[in-house]
């Protein structure tokens, strides 16, 4: 406690204690030839300050003057109080920056110069001169010495002290307390270094207070708190692509700065990046910046990201601050229409599968006759299994249904509506459904029912689908299942060897071809704009098609049994038995 004495004295002059108490009411008490304000701390607030009251010079000798700033000072003071009891209701703090801990280091170092300044302004006597000399030469040595070993204890509660009178919360059990009480300690060493050159004579100046923190959320909070945000539903995969994105964004721009000081030049910088960024970055270069990754990869001559896949990051980016406006966190959004020229146009990034090479798909040892539909699909044997790898290209085929869609189908998405057999698209399910088995939808429009193909009825997809549901099974294809991120990648990758078996596998050619197939045959069928959005799940193009009721499975029928595919036979699937069937 001894040291903490001395560090309280070194920071303040000897007090005077004249005045009485019948200054206490108008708040204004004079010292010498100065006024001065004094207040009583509340009650409640003491156990906050070092001392029962505050004294503060006004600086002026003339009465006039000093009841007009007494009475501003005491506003000032009242509010202070009041901040004072309302922190008290707010939760400590937990973390801080590190331009807040800057921001506080700078604050208490200023108040420490700001009042050893105004000290020598009234003009030091001999004693209160020697008391500053004392001060240099014997605490600033002891200070020094605890700052070395990192022993904050004998400061610890002047530090308290002024953090609260300043109206700092923090958690005494968090690591960011420990750090500010030793940036504290650091700041009151070079205090005392300031001291001894102004005792020497030398003219050191205080220095300017800190810029007031800047308002609203630093660029880390705010990617935090969207990605945080209860209102939205994101997959791992999802939260991987942003990881992507936001990593290059704080360390370019830099967590700490505040989000609404981000300039459109910070985002172009993070543009210019991705654009150099290898493929895979996060895989080829393992918990390393990104920046140097970009360097690493230029050195081996590494592939870098497609305009397509920058200009996906930087859509993600433009979604964080637009959400960031729309919370009313910031202002603007800088990243509004960033992107990159892609010199391949959408439409002609995946093609439709040219209707030349379905024959050889679906008469590969698979359809026909195969080993298994496992590692032996291509090899041609006596077996013609029935299960995941037949089915899921047929209804993407017929149905248009994406390779999420497919895959996560349950026994009970196939049923009767209006004596039409259809195959329901949603993601709500039952609430007693174990997790693993729980769907997926792409989006709002893709919830949806689709009428039967009449060809997936000659197969024999309902007699398989009774069998399963005979059997208790929840999903059509358990075989199938999902990689870490919710996706059957699995299955895209199958797919893509499958392709290349059956001589058919190109860059623009993937399973989702089948997509573009099925929406080609909607418009050789002429089916209208509202029907073809309802059986593809496309989203729709404006706010009439938000009223109705939707189109009756009977009329989709129609258009469903039109969708067709020129020099395709699949007779030979239809001679299938239930023998061979069931043999899967």
């Amino acid at each position: 406690m001894a040291r903490k004495a001395k560090l309280h004295q070194a920071a303040t002059p000897d007090c005077y204690t004249g005045g009485g108490e019948d200054a206490v009411p108008d708040r204004l008490h004079r010292r010498g030839a100065t006024y001065y304000f004094r207040a009583k701390y509340p009650a409640d607030l003491r156990h906050l300050f070092g001392s029962g009251d505050r004294w503060k010079s006004l600086r002026t000798t003339e009465l006039h003057r000093a009841r007009l700033l007494v009475r501003a000072e005491s506003v000032r003071f009242d509010a202070e109080m009041e901040e004072h009891r309302r922190s008290a209701r707010v939760a400590p703090v937990t973390h801080l920056n590190r331009a807040e801990v800057d921001r506080i280091a700078a604050a208490y170092f200023h108040e420490l110069m700001a009042e050893d300044e105004e000290h020598r302004t009234e003009e030091l006597s001999d004693r209160e001169f020697a008391s500053k000399d004392e001060a240099v030469v014997i605490v600033s040595p002891e200070v020094r010495r605890d700052l070395s070993r990192g022993n904050v204890e004998p400061y610890r509660d002047e530090f308290d002290d002024w953090l609260e009178s300043n109206g700092f919360k923090l958690d005494h059990k968090a690591p960011v307390y420990r750090q500010v009480l030793n940036r504290m300690l650091k700041e009151f060493v070079r205090h005392m270094d300031e001291v001894a050159r102004r005792q020497a004579g030398d003219p050191v100046d205080t220095p300017a207070p800190p810029s007031p923190k800047p308002t609203g959320s630093s660029l880390g909070e705010l990617v935090d708190a969207y990605l945080a945000d209860p209102g939205a539903s994101r997959n791992s995969k999802t939260l991987l692509s942003y990881r992507i994105v936001f990593d290059a964004l704080k360390e370019i721009v830099g967590a700490d700065k505040a989000a609404s000081e981000v300039t459109r030049q910070d985002c172009e910088r993070v543009r210019d990046t991705l654009v150099r960024l290898p493929s895979n970055a996060r895989k080829k270069f393992p918990d390393v910046p990104l920046l140097q990754a970009v360097e690493l990869g230029a050195a081996e001559g590494a592939a870098t990201l497609s305009p397509g896949t920058v200009n996906n990051y930087l859509n993600n980016l433009a979604a964080l601050f637009n959400w960031g406006v729309e919370t009313w966190r910031i202002e603007r959004n800088p990243a509004k229409g960033l992107s990159v020229h892609d010199p391949v146009a959408a439409r002609d990034k995946r093609q439709a599968l040219p209707v030349e090479i379905l024959p050889a798909l679906f008469n590969a040892p698979l359809y026909t006759g195969c080993q298994n539909d496992e590692a032996g699909y291509a090899t041609p044997g006596p077996h013609r299994p029935r299960r995941g790898r037949f089915w899921v290209p047929l209804l993407s085929l017929f149905h248009g249904l994406r390779l999420g869609e497919a895959c996560q189908l349950h026994a009970s998405d196939v049923q009767e509506v209006g004596g039409v057999p259809v195959i329901l698209l949603s993601d709500e399910q039952a609430s007693e459904m174990d997790a693993a088995d729980r769907k997926r939808i792409k989006t709002a429009a893709g919830r949806r029912y689709v009428p039967l193909h009449p060809e997936l009825s000659r197969i024999g997809f309902l007699e398989f689908v009774a069998n399963a549901q005979r059997a208790g099974h929840t999903r059509l294809f358990p075989e199938l299942v999902k990689d870490a991120h919710g996706y059957f990648s699995g299955f895209s990758k199958w797919f893509a060897r499958f392709l290349d078996k059956a001589g058919a596998k190109t860059s623009r050619i993937t399973f989702h071809s089948f997509r573009h197939s099925y929406r080609d045959a909607l418009r050789r069928a002429k089916a209208p704009r509202d029907v073809v959005q309802a059986l593809g799940g496309w989203a729709s193009q404006g706010t009439d098609d938000d009223y109705g009721s939707g189109l009756e499975p009977s009329f989709l029928a129609e258009f469903i049994g039109q969708v067709h595919f020129a020099g395709l036979n699949l007779d030979h699937l239809y001679r299938q038995t239930a023998r061979e069937g069931r043999a899967a």
